[in-house]
């Protein structure tokens, strides 16, 4: 994750620009259908490139929390149990329509959230007000979308890595991942610290339908008593 967190260079969001951005985002979700109404004398959350550790509020994490577990979402769907949704998954992933990262920034409230963090860029790097700031947003969004996709996939990406390589280490079979209980509980400058648990009573729920199947399939009705 250290990857991707420091080594960015991008063009017109740095990583606190990106996590201002899912912060607010995560602000909208919460307000619900009148969030541009109801947040519009609000004070947003802000991270600040040169203080990432003292300017992470609750809704910053909250909303990169929310790229994890959208990850390990897509995990627990490509290792159902239930073929028919583990089926799903291959049928989008195979048309080409399966992207998270996309879905993920294509909804109009990260938009809306991307414009405030370009309408602040305006104001403060660019001394742009009204309706130059507005030009300067509608002509940076695309770009500013286009990065924002990139890294959501990253984290997406990184993140179910990093679950998978938890559950090798915890010698976890790819049926236990509804077992997997992982949060971002805090956000520094090298990157998200991650709490990953391990719901055991789900792990040995998970055995006992296996032993259940395994007696199932032994169960011939062959009787030795009879030859």
């Amino acid at each position: 994750m250290r990857a991707i967190w420091n080594g960015r260079t991008p063009e017109s969001l740095n990583i606190a620009e990106m996590l201002t951005a899912l912060a607010i985002y995560h602000v909208y979700e919460e307000e619900g259908d009148d969030y541009l109404e109801t947040t519009k004398n609000r004070r947003l959350p802000w991270v600040l490139i040169r203080d990432v550790r003292g300017t992470v509020t609750k809704d910053v994490v909250f909303g990169f929390d929310r790229l994890f577990q959208e990850s390990v979402g897509l995990l627990r769907s490509a290792w159902n149990e239930d073929e028919k949704v583990r089926n799903e998954m291959k049928e989008r992933m195979e048309s080409g329509e399966f992207n998270p990262a996309l879905d993920f920034v294509s909804d109009p409230k990260m938009k809306n959230a991307i414009g405030q963090v370009l309408l602040r860029q305006a104001d403060i790097r660019k001394g742009l007000v009204g309706p130059k700031a507005f030009d300067f947003v509608v002509e940076k969004m695309p770009e500013a979308l286009k990065e924002m996709e990139e890294f959501v996939g990253q984290v997406i990406t990184h993140a179910g890595t990093f679950v998978i390589q938890e559950m090798q280490r915890h010698s976890l079979r790819p049926k236990d991942v509804n077992a997997l209980q992982v949060k971002i509980k805090a956000i520094d400058e090298h990157g998200p610290v991650v709490d990953f648990t391990i719901d055991e009573g789900v792990v040995f729920s998970n055995d006992q339908k296996e032993e259940s199947k395994k007696d199932k399939k032994d169960d011939s009705g062959f009787n030795p008593m009879y030859g």
